[in-house]
């Protein structure tokens, strides 16, 4: 089998549960359905389809003899109720006979390429697809608090602490940005030059690296500077706003 674009194959699969599928066209789609999981696939969901939508939008109605009789006749199917079956009658049809059949046979096909219309209106993939699952966010565990940071008489706030041992700073709730153009940045100062830890969050929580020897960031101190936007550009404090000492 040739490979098909997905649209392709689920239209031929539609007219294949549909019947309207013949001819060579119908035993060439037989020997690719034999092979193609795909097409199995499709198949199935045309089915199934077809099913949910007759059942749900048609009530099932029972016609009078004479109407079903009628209805027979102009399909071309009253032979094959007199006479043992369509092959039957179609042997013993005349030409003229013949022609009439053909004519109403392409109403048939008329009718049913109406109705494939007005299903695929209603494609398999909108009919009963499930729900993408929910997946929760990880709930982050909490923060174990080791310093309090505040600067501008404590309009701005973080919290130092652990978070599953690892080093996080967070920016207190509806903290104050900083001035335009500007950012604040945390350091930490030992025996040696300061460290930069970072730029203070505008909001939420990020974890901090530390020096090894500040690990449990209960030694040396902690010290906030006005930088440029972005952090201090030489990797030394600017203007240092306070300076927190850490318990050892």
């Amino acid at each position: 089998m040739n490979a098909l674009d997905p649209q392709t194959r689920s239209l031929l699969a539609a007219e294949y549960v549909l019947g309207t599928l013949q001819g060579p066209a119908r035993r060439r789609f037989d020997r690719w359905l034999q092979d193609s999981e795909a097409l199995q696939r499709d198949v199935a969901q045309w089915e199934a389809h077809l099913h949910q939508v007759m059942t749900r939008s048609l009530q099932p109605v029972t016609p009078p003899d004479a109407i079903r009789q009628r209805i027979m006749a102009r399909i071309g199917a009253q032979g094959a109720l007199s006479s043992g079956g369509i092959m039957s009658s179609a042997r013993t049809t005349t030409p003229g006979g013949r022609r009439r059949r053909q004519r109403r046979m392409g109403g048939l096909a008329a009718a049913a390429a109406v109705m494939l219309a007005v299903i695929a209106f209603f494609l398999p993939e909108r009919v009963h697809q499930p729900e993408p699952p929910v997946v929760a966010e990880p709930t982050p565990s909490p923060i174990q608090p080791l310093k309090e940071l505040a600067i501008a008489d404590g309009a701005r706030r973080w919290t130092v602490g652990l978070r599953d041992g690892q080093p996080v700073i967070a920016a207190a709730e509806g903290l104050q940005p900083p001035p335009p153009n500007t950012d604040y940045e945390l350091w930490w100062i030992g025996d040696g030059a300061p460290v930069s830890l970072g730029v203070l969050p505008h909001s939420g929580a990020r974890p901090v690296t530390v020096p090894a020897e500040a690990a449990g960031l209960d030694t040396g101190a902690l010290a906030i500077s006005r930088e440029p936007e972005g952090g201090a550009p030489e990797g030394t404090p600017g203007e240092v706003l306070e300076v927190f000492p850490l318990e050892s």
